[in-house]
């Protein structure tokens, strides 16, 4: 059983669309899982704990991302963010049976309804993308509604 303990490298930083290593404070990621041996909480990862400062400095780069409506997201069509998303769902799968084992372990879920969470969770985001395209078609042009 303790050979599936994940550990989560968490000391990152993803600011401007730039994922660094970070070497300031972190945490402990702990699982609600103890270790008979010592009493103690398990270990499942470490994440980074940033300050005041790198958070204005995110806040900042999300507002010049965006750019008042007129930067590369905002701008860039509904199909395109489709893909964009798609392409991360993709990546997610890939990695399905790993976040499953993290769901496990840092909230004390079993294999099946770690699973069904993360399955859900993919459903949704297809549904909504689903919707968002039918939306798109529907707004696209004139529709005949009750002979007018």
């Amino acid at each position: 059983m303790w050979d599936s303990r994940p550990f989560v490298d968490g000391r990152k930083t993803c600011i401007g669309g730039a994922v660094e290593a970070w070497s300031g404070p972190s945490e402990e990621v702990t699982s609600p899982v103890f270790d008979a041996r010592t009493g103690k909480r398990l270990v499942i990862g470490q994440l980074a704990t940033m300050g005041e400062v790198d958070a204005v400095r995110a806040v900042e780069a999300s507002a010049a991302a965006w750019d008042r409506g007129q930067g590369a997201w905002p701008q860039m069509s509904l199909a395109e963010r489709i893909e964009r998303v798609e392409g991360a769902v993709a990546a997610l799968k890939e990695r399905r049976d790993e976040i499953v084992n993290v769901l496990m372990w840092e909230i004390a879920k079993n294999s099946a309804d770690a699973a069904a969470e993360f399955d859900r969770t993919v459903a949704f985001i297809g549904k909504t993308i689903e919707t968002l395209r039918r939306l798109d078609e529907e707004s696209a042009g004139w529709r005949v509604v009750s002979g007018v």
